[in-house]
């Protein structure tokens, strides 16, 4: 059996929780797709996905199952701004009893900003009856922490179905037609 080092903890929680989580961030990694125009950039988070979990955040010299399950969770959750979102022109043709009409309407995934944390997602009940209750008694093992860290990633892997964000931007103005607002003389 591995003996489970700080190190060990953070490779755990990068390979189960955040790659699996970022692994299809398409608007993060390159604002041109979508077209800058075409979104709402305001509510997108920074390019790359940046909160990593490091060995000084295990701060006490022997390491506890609450101490790994606390830093799984709080780690967990920052990855719940890998959100689905919708982009494209919102477009109107100023007839009030028609519908919207969108153009380019996408959907996608985006790293949005950290105000889109979802807590609940990754609550702080979590699975109490898992390996890493400390009230177990039980050693738990390299095996049982990347299991653990699965479970974890599968609550956070919940904020893709939270209502899909809508960044579409407007473009026309309310008043003007892009068609011309006088019509035909």
């Amino acid at each position: 059996m591995a003996n489970i080092t700080k190190q060990s903890i953070v490779d755990i929680y990068n390979t189960f929780i955040r790659d699996v989580r970022t692994a299809d961030i398409a608007v993060a990694s390159d604002f041109n797709q979508p077209v800058a125009t075409r979104i709402q950039q305001a509510e997108l988070g920074p390019k790359a996905f940046n909160e990593n979990m490091s060995t000084t955040d295990l701060t006490t010299t022997i390491i506890d199952a609450a101490e790994i399950r606390d830093a799984f969770k709080t780690y967990a959750r920052y990855t719940t701004v890998v959100r689905n979102i919708r982009h494209g022109y919102i477009t109107d043709d100023f007839s009030p009893n028609n519908a919207e009409v969108t153009t380019g309407d996408t959907n996608t995934v985006a790293r949005l900003k950290d105000s889109y944390i979802v807590n609940a997602t990754v609550p702080d009940e979590l699975d109490n009856a898992t390996i890493l209750d400390p009230r177990s008694n039980i050693v738990a093992d390299l095996s049982d922490l990347q299991g653990y860290a699965s479970v974890i990633e599968g609550y956070a892997d919940n904020s893709l179905d939270v209502a899909r964000l809508d960044l579409r931007v407007c473009h026309s103005s309310c008043h003007t037609s892009c068609h011309g607002s006088r019509g035909r003389r």
